[in-house]
């Protein structure tokens, strides 16, 4: 949920979520109630929420809005194609972090860095910079789009035969999958979540050379704090069926805990870093429009 005045972990002060007439918003039907801005209901969706059945409604005054959205990808692909059928010509999805699987369904990201990662501005950059590379992780060739149609852990061969396997899952099934490698294995495929230690049991199969990655989508690669350095030497293997397009990069210097980084210093070591140019969420808003 966003656009409440106080976050409700935090209790401290939040940006609202300001919508005009002509505006469609799809957020959940206890939502309405805290809305500021006048609405009229056009459609109401069968896809649940804890907070009630989403529901799009067309401004038709100015004022704050409260969203909250369906949590999986395949409601939220749901809801998106509805507010198409409406007529809608752009379509944001608020996100966060934690649901950066939306980006499965997106033409494009604008990615926010917050000072809240850590107190430690290194730290921020640091983070940044594995998740700017995971998102611009390469598209894979065009002989290879078949695989969007494959829902199991698939090798292919050398000589562009495939060979697809019982199994689906780099977590629970990772010695499996590993096992069929051989010595005509050029890519290996997998649909599903893989996570940092997977990537480096794959790291240490040199028996038969340095055979390629391939993901379905760069959120499906799950990495923690400690998974930093193994995806630095793995990327370059690395390429995805569906890859995401990074429009913006953006900041917030300031953290609910209290602290806040120098903004001037903050977007000049992050550009250094990732090699996109970076806003600042309040004072540069008007370039994203």
């Amino acid at each position: 949920m966003d656009g409440e005045p106080f976050d409700n972990v935090t209790s401290l002060p939040k940006p609202r979520i300001h919508v005009r007439p002509g505006f469609l918003v799809a957020t959940a039907d206890m939502c309405l109630e805290a809305f500021e801005a006048r609405f009229e209901e056009i459609e109401t969706t069968d896809v649940s929420t804890p907070l009630g059945n989403i529901v799009i409604v067309r401004i038709v005054e100015s004022g704050n809005a409260l969203v909250a959205g369906p949590s999986d990808v395949k409601s939220m692909e749901k809801v998106i194609e509805k507010i198409k059928r409406l007529g809608a010509k752009k379509i944001f999805i608020d996100g966060a972090f934690s649901r950066h699987s939306t980006a499965k369904v997106t033409e494009a990201t604008i990615l926010c860095i917050g000072a809240n990662r850590s107190p430690i501005m290194e730290t921020v950059i640091k983070d940044a910079k594995v998740i700017v590379e995971k998102l611009t992780l390469p598209s894979v060739d065009n002989d290879l789009r078949f695989l969007d149609d494959v829902d199991k852990a698939t090798i292919i061969q050398k000589n562009k035969d495939r060979r697809m396997l019982s199994a689906t899952s780099a977590i629970s099934e990772a010695e499996t999958i590993l096992a069929e490698i051989d010595a005509n294995s050029e890519y290996l495929y997998l649909p599903n979540a893989i996570t940092g230690d997977f990537l480096r049991r794959f790291q240490k199969e040199k028996r038969f050379g340095e055979i390629g990655l391939i993901v379905s989508s760069p959120v499906n690669l799950i990495l923690n704090d400690n998974d930093q350095t193994i995806f630095e030497h793995m990327k370059s293997r690395i390429s995805v069926l569906r890859p995401v397009k990074l429009a913006a990069v953006c900041i917030n210097p300031y953290s609910p805990a209290g602290y806040r980084f120098s903004t001037v210093e903050f977007r000049k070591k992050l550009e250094a870093c990732i090699k996109y140019p970076v806003i600042d969420v309040l004072e540069g808003k008007d370039n994203l429009l």
